[in-house]
């Protein structure tokens, strides 16, 4: 079949009948929305990237593994705030400059944009999750780093508690 250009960014065919041709005609049925991104995120059909050719590319569904560390990552942060907040209150004190500022201001506060931070660094990595990083790391193996990395920080942080308390 024979494809015309009608604007709007539809092609309609020339042997179409009218019914057919007129309905074509509208505005673009495809609108991005929640639900577009949600479905696609589930249930979208790119896996994989479609074509390798040396450069990185997004795709539409992710891993469970890269779902699970993530999560974890995102927990681990939420704890690494809670523990923060109670060495504090042991007589700790906070070593990131932006964050000690916020916190200086107000607890809730300071909460709120450590969660935000960490799932906003999260979402960025995980969207670019085949990408290369410094010229040797993917986006996908910063997570795993940072997951590590939040282990050993937690569990640093649990175990000065227990000093502190002791």
């Amino acid at each position: 079949m024979e494809q015309a250009w009608q604007g709007g960014g539809t092609y309609i065919g020339k042997h179409m009948d009218g019914d057919a041709a007129a309905q074509r005609r509208g505005s673009e049925r495809r609108r991005l929305s929640w639900w577009t991104l949600t479905y696609g995120s589930c249930c979208g059909r790119r896996a994989q990237e479609r074509r390798y050719n040396g450069a990185a590319g997004y795709i539409d569904r992710y891993e469970l593994p890269l779902f699970a560390v993530s999560i974890g990552v995102f927990v681990l942060g939420c704890a690494d705030a809670c523990l923060t907040l109670r060495l504090l209150a042991a007589g700790a004190t906070e070593v990131n400059p932006l964050l000690d500022a916020v916190l200086r201001a107000d607890t809730t506060l300071f909460l709120v944009v450590k969660f935000v931070l960490t799932a906003i660094g999260l979402a960025i990595l995980v969207l670019h999750k085949n990408f290369t990083v410094f010229y040797c790391l993917k986006g996908q193996t910063i997570v795993q780093i940072t997951f590590a990395i939040y282990i050993c920080l937690v569990g640093y942080e649990a175990t000065l508690l227990s000093l502190s308390e002791a």
